[in-house]
């Protein structure tokens, strides 16, 4: 203050109060948890437009070049609604932050839900499909003989004769009838 003139421009506020400071103390940096709790008042649209008609009606007492109980009390309300007002738009902004990382939050979670739930069908689709085909191999299996093969035993027969003539030559030609 410049020789008890009080007005806005030149009037320094001090350090912030301690319970909206962060917990090292350290005033550059605000907890915005804080703030949001401590500050009770209504920040609806009414309230602004209150506060600045507030601001409005005392601009001609409050930008006077005089001095006097009338200009000082303009000013005090002036001074009192403008920093009411940053306190209403610092809330707004933390609680827009706040329900924008609760939307992103939400929309992470819906995304997933969402590619789960494809996950599954395209498992579902594939798993049938591979069902399929390998049924279809399994009916069409043949030897090196070209003879169908319909059983564990036929294949285990057909294995133990390769591997007792490791010389034996295998046409290339085998045919999967469908």
């Amino acid at each position: 203050m410049v020789d008890d003139d009080i007005h806005p421009a030149r009037t320094n506020l001090g350090p912030a109060p301690a319970d909206l400071l962060n917990d090292s103390g350290n005033s550059g940096t605000k907890s915005y948890s804080n703030i949001t709790e401590q500050y009770g008042g209504d920040i609806s649209d009414s309230r602004i437009t209150t506060l600045h008609k507030i601001i409005r009606d005392n601009a001609f007492w409050a930008n006077h070049s005089d001095s006097g109980v009338r200009i000082t009390n303009a000013r005090q309300a002036t001074l009192g609604a403008k920093f009411e007002l940053a306190k209403i738009d610092l809330v707004r902004k933390i609680i827009e932050e706040q329900n924008l990382k609760k939307d992103e939050k939400e929309a992470l979670t819906k995304a997933s839900e969402l590619l789960a739930d494809m996950g599954g069908k395209i498992g579902d689709v594939i798993g049938e499909k591979y069902k399929s085909v390998s049924k279809e191999i399994a009916e069409n299996v043949r030897n090196f003989q070209g003879k169908t093969i319909r059983s564990h035993t036929d294949a285990m027969a057909s294995l133990n004769k390769i591997l007792a003539n490791p010389g034996m030559k295998i046409k290339k030609k085998v045919t999967v009838r469908r």
